[in-house]
């Protein structure tokens, strides 16, 4: 006989005969483990010699008669959605989701956002950029800086210097992607970074002004 339960969990008897032999349950989900609660005689119930499936146990008895009784414990696929967060600019001249960055000057912008309550925690942070240029060629030099804010400690940073060209092909928009490193961070952190264009440098051929969007996408728990 078998009996499910609410919390995934499913409790088999069944009566052993001699060899290898199936038996059927009725566990909602594919069981990950199981505990044996009672036996009565030998039975043969390693785990390398047992499997469980989502429907049938299979196993090698020693022995017929043997009464068996196991838990088996199952767990329902996790369901990830992909979610949308905003990023809150700040820049001396402006502020808000539209950033411009100029020709000529190095031009910084500072952003920052919370992990969100329902992250599944692991799971990839990516902070995207949509960008334009009023001039359609040659390379824009950014560099990126990271943080990590959490209550009553000291900043931690993350990313330090790291470097991005950005080759211009035209005045279109065009989407660029960054991984936050999420195994330096949990929920309730504040993700801060620094996006700055080098635009004095030698490295950033670019002559003209670039406008960006930032947002963040993250999977739910």
């Amino acid at each position: 006989m078998s009996q499910s339960y609410s919390f995934a969990a499913t409790l088999v008897s069944f009566v052993t005969r001699a060899g290898e032999f199936a038996y059927p349950h009725d566990h909602p989900y594919p069981p990950t483990d199981a505990f044996v609660v009672y036996r009565s005689g030998s039975a043969v119930l390693s785990r390398t010699t047992t499997d469980w499936t989502a429907d049938t146990i299979s196993l090698t008895s020693s022995a017929a008669g043997t009464i068996v009784t196991l838990l088996l414990f199952g767990q329902e696929a996790e369901t990830l959605s992909l979610k949308t967060g905003y990023i809150t600019l700040l820049r001396r001249t402006s502020a808000g989701q539209v950033a411009e960055f100029l020709d000529g000057a190095t031009n910084e912008i500072v952003g920052s956002f919370p992990v969100p309550t329902d992250w599944s925690a692991g799971t990839g942070i990516t902070v995207k950029l949509l960008h334009s240029n009023t001039v359609g060629s040659n390379t824009v030099a950014f560099r990126r800086d990271s943080f990590r804010n959490r209550d009553g400690t000291a900043i931690s940073t993350i990313e330090s210097a790291v470097n991005i060209d950005i080759a211009v092909a035209d005045t279109n928009t065009h989407l660029l992607t960054w991984n936050v490193a999420v195994a330096n961070y949990a929920v309730g952190d504040a993700v801060v970074f620094v996006y700055r264009r080098l635009g004095a440098d030698a490295s950033d051929t670019n002559t003209g002004n670039m406008q960006a969007v930032f947002w963040f996408e993250y999977q739910t728990a």
